[in-house]
């Protein structure tokens, strides 16, 4: 009963278009919550993802203000949602680092997750160089290591790109093979072979055949 009653208002207050307004509202119904023993009981948990809500609400009309969008133009309601748009949104380089570097500060978002969404996100519209930005933020040594890199570029056909990233991957056998999905058979097959194991030499031979079908369909 009080949870129906508890979501009923929420998709109220969700339905209004002013960021600032919709966050007002999510706190004061997290407050009424928490005030009534009933509601407190039953929907300790609502409360909590509302105020989480209103937070978000509050970070999207930042960051409508930091890209130069209308008011509401931002509907977004998760923190991987934001970084999705603040990636694929900002105008230029300089802009994107800054807005990206605040956004993570601003949300606490832990290092893969920023990589692996803004990653994700950059490679669906193409943009490599948005994609080469991101070591501005994490740094040249990024925690999720390059496999990431390389696999968005290659979900693109970019091999070129992909294989820029897979000569920096720091495990040697991971190299090889990253080197091979790139089509970068001379270097895949040198590192592979320096292993002194055939039955990873013929791995890599193997994802060679396979690269090679993938280059010729570009």
């Amino acid at each position: 009963h009080y949870s129906e009653a508890v979501m009923a208002e929420l998709e109220r207050v969700l339905s209004d278009d002013s960021v600032g307004r919709r966050a007002s509202s999510l706190r004061n119904l997290a407050s009424s919550i928490r005030n009534k023993p009933g509601y407190k009981q039953q929907c300790e948990f609502e409360a909590g993802a509302i105020v989480d809500l209103a937070n978000l609400s509050l970070v999207g009309a930042d960051l409508e203000r930091k890209l130069s969008f209308p008011s509401g133009t931002i509907q977004e309601f998760s923190s991987s949602d934001l970084l999705r748009v603040a990636a694929i949104s900002s105008q230029n380089s300089a802009t994107r680092t800054g807005v990206l570097k605040w956004l993570k500060a601003r949300l606490q978002i832990e290092d893969q997750r920023f990589i692996f969404v803004c990653v994700e996100a950059l490679a669906g519209e193409d943009d490599f160089a948005g994609i080469r930005d991101l070591l501005k933020i994490t740094g040249k040594d990024p925690p999720t290591g390059y496999m990431p890199f390389v696999r968005a570029c290659l979900s693109r056909k970019n091999f070129e790109e992909a294989g820029a990233y897979a000569r920096m991957v720091m495990n040697p056998h991971d190299r090889a093979r990253a080197l091979a999905h790139c089509g970068l058979g001379k270097e895949a097959i040198e590192l592979a072979t320096k292993t002194r194991n055939s039955q990873f030499l013929g791995e890599i031979q193997t994802i060679l055949i396979s690269a090679q079908k993938n280059l010729s369909s570009r």
